[in-house]
């Protein structure tokens, strides 16, 4: 944004608020360059965690249906990203993903709560839209957030967050 205003400042013959907005582009761009560099596979790798945790949601309710309709010393090929697996393997990624998502719509429960409890004058829809969209990173609001939201409606949302990136 400061490089941007550097042309306004030009434009207006506002000569004294260069090297502000120069300082400040420099000293952005530098740690935004690093953090970038370091973390920029992080997105693809999360879409991928969520597509198997998924993916492995999907296979257990299909192995669970197909030993349903087995005979009963029949032995199950499973097969988890690939390759052949033992059913204790196969069983580790379906509780895995499992507690995965317990854990996902737990948190949108007590998001839910508790954006309900700080701002009742926010309807239900509101509050699961606001947790929601805090807990999939996607930054949507419906208004919600704002400067006057208490400290602690601040921290569920900052931990919603944070719990969406992980």
């Amino acid at each position: 944004m400061a490089l941007i205003s550097l042309p306004i400042c030009f434009w207006f013959g506002e000569y004294y608020a260069i090297w502000a907005f120069l300082v400040t582009a420099i000293a952005s761009i530098i740690p935004g360059q690093i953090l970038y560099r370091s973390f920029h596979e992080t997105g693809k790798t999360c879409l991928r965690h969520a597509m198997i945790i998924v993916v492995s949601l999907y296979r257990a309710v299909l192995w669970h249906f197909q030993r349903l309709s087995s005979q009963p010393h029949q032995l199950m090929c499973y097969r988890v990203e690939g390759k052949v697996v033992t059913e204790a393997e196969a069983s580790r990624v379906i509780e895995a993903a499992a507690v995965l998502t317990i854990l996902w719509i737990g948190a949108i429960i007590l998001g839910v709560i508790m954006l309900l409890h700080i701002a009742p004058e926010y309807n239900l829809t509101n509050a699961i839209f606001e947790a929601a969209s805090a807990l999939g990173g996607v930054g949507l609001s419906v208004g919600i957030t704002h400067p006057d939201l208490p400290w602690l409606g601040k921290l569920t949302l900052i931990f919603l967050m944070w719990m969406g990136r992980l």
